[in-house]
């Protein structure tokens, strides 16, 4: 994966996934790996870069991977802590020692709930509701639509921020 030619649209759909997968889940905390949304493993990538390196100790005393880096775990971790951050959802990253993080009692919050259009009936209230992102989404994920998850993602996070922080990047 080159970072610096499809980070948006990298970015743009693993937020899809993980709002497909956040949304399918609903109310049930998840909890989220990376491993969940790439098709090959952090331990088969960390292997190819140590095959790749020609190193001859791939891991320092504590275990850690030395010198090996793994753009898509990276790309993962990054996406999470800026939905984190932005409130999009609630979550505790739980990362041992020399094991890749995970996040836990990850749950979509209220204003992307409401953004996505995935507010059960039982909360919300009849003149609010419309077409739901979220099940836009979720089919997205489970047809394996690339192009129609980076779309979608990309709508929902351009409407939350126009709803929430004042930004329209339409303009």
């Amino acid at each position: 994966m080159n970072i610096k030619t499809s980070s948006n649209d990298e970015f743009n759909l693993l937020v899809g996934k993980i709002f497909a997968h956040l949304f399918e889940q609903f109310p049930i905390p998840s909890r989220l790996y990376v491993d969940m949304f790439f098709d090959d493993t952090h331990y088969d990538r960390m292997r190819r870069l140590h095959e790749e390196s020609d190193s001859e100790f791939p891991f320092n005393i504590e275990g850690v991977v030395n010198h090996l880096h793994d753009e898509k775990l990276e790309l993962f971790i990054y996406t999470v802590d800026w939905l984190k951050s932005e409130g999009f959802i609630r979550c505790e990253m739980y990362s041992p020692l020399g094991v890749q993080p995970e996040y836990t009692d990850v749950v979509l919050t209220n204003k992307t709930m409401r953004c996505l259009q995935i507010v059960p009936d039982s909360l919300e209230a009849p003149e609010h509701k419309g077409s739901p992102v979220g099940s836009v989404l979720s089919d997205a994920a489970k047809k394996g639509s690339t192009q129609l998850l980076i779309f979608t993602a990309k709508t929902a996070l351009s409407m939350l921020a126009k709803r929430y922080m004042g930004i329209d990047f339409g303009k």
